[in-house]
């Protein structure tokens, strides 16, 4: 019947074309097009260019064209504007086309947002602008590339391809138009969104288990062992000083802690030894020790870690990273530094770091994968959220004093804007009699946060009193204008100070593209009619110049400092190596220093090393050359040579021994052990019982380390970094088990041992029978088209398991590697010599080694039962 239809269809199009092309004269009407394509028998594509040649539409006014978009949207009558030779698209056409709605039309305004990236497109007729936030370009708006008819706006093909698509191809001999878009249209944004609701479905259904290591009262755990020999000579001098240096550094778990000691073996002292506690209580750490190597005291300091530190005044970011990874610090979106991993940390001192700022550490790691760690050193007053709390509590005796001195502030959220910090501290100190006395200061803070015109903004009221005229209050004040940031802060003195007032004002302006201005101004007032007035500017940029070459330049100026400007170059395109450029003038310009620096890590996998060379004209020793070499982290060896013949020589041993296993790689204390058990779950409790057994030959990966299970389903892994959550990815090789959808993670956090139980699932089979004894009298053929017309389907939703089968002509079925759980069985028959409902029964399937779940189905000529009580029939 559809054959009929179809060469039907052909043969009327056939007979039309013939009659058409030889007439010489136009023979058809509207009506009659309208008839052929009411009957089908033209396409809506053939129907508008018959229509466009009836009507008199050609090519030099307005035509309609079929538009292809991404080889999967089609239009059939898009419709161009001609004029003065040039096509212009009509924009509510083409979002029509696409079902595009985020945009908006107002006072001669379309602003419009595509994709999933959200890329601004402005059309501002009034001041003739087009703004392009994909390419951040500004175009004039003429009366030749846009314009406005009916509330709608018709783009010039060139602008229109520039603004939407990646290419554009007008046909006009066969009135076709080819473009693909630039961003994502709807349907393909909708597609993302469902498949990764999908993802995140499939990702909310696995079991994740995380194993980690409690500190335990006593466990051993490693020793670095530093040791080297050192010969050197200073300028004019023939024969070189000798000496020697070594240190051993322990760290292991005692009292459910991490204890850490050292011994300096030369000088016979003991180091700073303490028992530290990390992420004691919401990010708060708690270290107890002695410290000190003449006169030892003892100090207890509770605190809320951060991502960096102040060290000198200048700002250290430094965090966990895994083994091998390479990291690049960026601000702004561009990348400041790169440095690799080293002992299962990066650090960057660079002295582009500054307060106020937001910073990514992109980190590469060894298996491929990249992710992102944020670093926030911007002022945060201490702000916290409604109910948080943060601590900073110190005690330290003061050995000198006989006596403890004591520090602590506690900020605390009464609401999501407003915090109150109080705190207060205790020193020793002595009068002009020499009398000792004890200090106590009391501190209190308030901190407000807020937007106004979503512009946000911190104000911070706080003072301290220790006695009469010893105290102070301030108040400070910061708000975010888009690209400018503002800060202001005045400290208030009493008569038992020397400053009377001290007033800051501070500008940040970062309009984007790598560029930052910023300017300090300072006013402090002293009780003796005294007034010093500072203040300081810079402008940093930060420039990558092709792929892998990184430029950064700062000028910096103050009143009572000298000029000081900085260049830095990073290129990153040598493989293994990075290298760097510095130079910095200083004294005006007048000073100059530059260093050409190579680094390399895990060169031929055994050898880490760098190569420094360094110029200035500020001394004797104004070439110099520095080189270091670390060997499968055992054996290091350095070497120095200055103008004048100065040099210096180091070669010793520095490697980390794992007291549990000294044949061990380590490259840091702070790492894990990771015991690893691959165990049978037969229960599916995801947790290891007594009696289950384990599983051999199963290899497990974390980072580039391979172990695999002996005949006790055990193995070992040795040197984990501590902070990083790892994924231990099983390779199961034996084809009965499974991982089914279980995730295991480890992450630890101190020295001790990690124990992973890993939960190996069973297959199990599915047997099944359906018995037709309730029919009788039935011929063999009979009975093979019963069979033939059922069909059985078993799923699991969570697991997103779907298997379907059909019984043999013996009426046996069999489904092979199903996880043990429930599921939902349907049998269905779909014949018709019968009126038979589908069945639906949902069964438990559990592991029963070496043999498999069996189920008889009864068949009726008025239901489908499945047998209960245990009664599977004889299979």
């Amino acid at each position: 019947m559809e054959n009929k239809k179809r060469i039907r269809k052909q043969l009327g199009i056939f007979i039309f074309l013939l009659f058409s092309v030889t007439t010489f004269s136009q023979e058809y009407t509207l009506e009659d097009l309208n008839a052929l394509k009411a009957s089908g028998l033209i396409t809506l594509e053939d129907y508008d260019i018959l229509k466009s040649e009836l009507l008199g539409e050609d090519i030099a006014g307005d035509a309609l064209f079929t538009f292809n978009i991404n080889d999967k949207i089609k239009e059939g009558a898009f419709k161009l504007k001609k004029e003065n030779d040039k096509y212009y698209f009509s924009l509510l056409n083409f979002f029509k086309v696409l079902q595009f709605n985020n945009y908006s039309i107002k006072n001669e305004k379309m602003q419009m947002r595509l994709g999933k990236s959200l890329d601004e497109i402005d059309i501002d007729m009034k001041n003739k602008k087009l703004f392009i936030g994909r390419i951040n370009k500004t175009i004039p708006i003429t009366d030749d590339n846009i314009i406005t008819e009916n509330s709608d706006f018709f783009i010039e093909s060139s602008l229109f391809e520039t603004m939407f698509l990646q290419r554009l191809e007008i046909n006009e001999a066969k009135l076709l138009i080819k473009g693909d878009l630039n961003f994502n249209p709807p349907f393909e944004i909708e597609y993302y969104l469902n498949r990764n609701r999908e993802k995140m479905q499939e990702e909310a259904n696995k079991k994740r288990i995380l194993h980690t290591n409690d500190n335990g009262l006593l466990d051993v755990g490693y020793l670095k062992t530093n040791f080297s020999a050192n010969f050197s000579k200073n300028k004019g001098e023939k024969s070189y000083d000798k000496d020697w240096f070594g240190n051993l550094e322990y760290r292991g778990n005692l009292l459910y802690g991490e204890f850490n000691t050292s011994y300096n073996v030369k000088d016979d002292k003991i180091g700073d030894t303490y028992i530290y506690y990390p992420d004691l209580w919401k990010e708060h750490s708690l270290e107890v020790g002695s410290y000190g190597s003449t006169s030892r005291e003892w100090g207890v300091s509770f605190k809320k870690e951060k991502g960096y530190f102040i060290q000198n005044d200048n700002i250290v970011i430094r965090e966990n990273v895994p083994l091998g990874s390479k990291v690049e610090l960026l601000y702004m979106g561009f990348p400041l530094a790169v440095a690799n991993e080293e002992g299962g940390f990066v650090e960057f001192r660079n002295r582009e770091i500054k307060r106020d700022r937001d910073y990514v550490l992109r980190v590469h790691t060894d298996d491929g994968r990249i992710y992102d760690i944020n670093v926030n050193t911007s002022r945060d007053f201490n702000q916290q959220g409604a109910g948080q709390i943060e601590y900073n509590l110190d005690i330290r005796e003061d050995h000198n004093n006989d006596n403890y001195s004591f520090f602590g502030d506690i900020y605390y959220g009464l609401t999501d804007n407003l915090t109150f910090g109080l705190g207060g501290k205790r020193v020793t100190e002595y009068n002009d009699e020499d009398e000792k006395r004890y200090i106590n200061t009391t501190m209190g803070e308030f901190v407000y946060s807020n937007t106004i015109y979503k512009l946000p903004y911190t104000l911070v009221l706080g003072g301290e009193h220790t006695e009469d005229d010893r105290y102070l209050y301030n108040y400070q004040g910061k708000i975010n204008l888009y690209n400018l940031s503002l800060y202001t802060s005045q400290y208030n003195y009493g008569g038992y100070y020397n400053e009377k007032k001290l007033r800051e004002y501070s500008l940040e302006y970062s309009p984007g593209s790598g560029y930052t201005f910023d300017y300090n101004y300072r006013i402090n007032e002293y009780y003796k009619d005294e007034k010093t007035i500072d203040y300081d500017f810079g402008v940093s940029v930060y420039k990558s110049i092709f792929k892998d070459l990184l430029l950064t330049a700062d000028t910096r100026k103050s009143r009572n400092s000298k000029h000081e400007y900085s260049v830095y170059l990073n290129y990153t395109g040598f493989h293994n190596f990075n290298t760097t450029l510095n130079n910095i003038w200083t004294n005006d310009g007048r000073d100059y220093e530059t260093t050409l620096a190579f680094t390399n890590k895990n060169f031929w996998e055994v050898v880490d090393f760098s190569l420094d060379f360094s110029y200035s004209n500020r001394s004797e020793s104004s070439i110099s050359v520095r080189f270091t070499l670390d060997y499968d982290n055992l054996i290091n060896f350095a070497f120095f040579k200055g103008k004048g013949g100065a040099e210096s020589y180091a070669v010793g041993v520095n490697r980390v021994i794992d007291l549990k296993n000294i044949k061990a790689d380590i490259e840091t204390m702070d790492s894990s052990r990771v015991e690893i058990i691959t165990f049978v779950d037969k229960n599916g409790n995801y947790t290891y019982d007594e009696g289950e057994e384990t599983v051999d030959n199963v290899e497990v990966e974390i980072g580039s380390q391979k172990v695999v299970t002996d005949e006790d389903g055990r193995a070992y892994m040795f040197g984990v970094p501590n902070g990083i959550l790892y994924e231990l990815k099983p390779k199961i090789r034996k084809p009965s088990y499974s991982m089914g959808d279980t995730i295991i993670e480890v992450k630890g956090r101190n020295t001790g041992t990690i124990t992973a139980y890993i939960p190996i699932t069973p297959m199990t089979d599915l047997e099944g029978f359906i018995n037709i004894d309730d029919f009788k009298d039935l011929t063999e053929e009979q009975r093979q088209a019963i069979f033939e017309n059922i069909v059985v389907k078993v799923s699991h939703k969570e697991r997103n398991i779907e298997e379907l089968t059909i019984p043999d002509e013996s009426g046996y079925f069999h489904i092979s590697g199903l996880f043990p759980d429930g599921y939902n069985v349907q049998v269905m028959y779909l014949g018709e010599d019968f009126d038979i409902p589908n069945l639906s029964e949902n069964i438990k399937l559990a592991y029963i080694e070496g043999s498999s779940q069996k189920f008889v189905f009864n068949f009726t000529k008025n239901k489908i039962a499945l047998v209960k009580n245990g009664d599977r029939g004889n299979l």
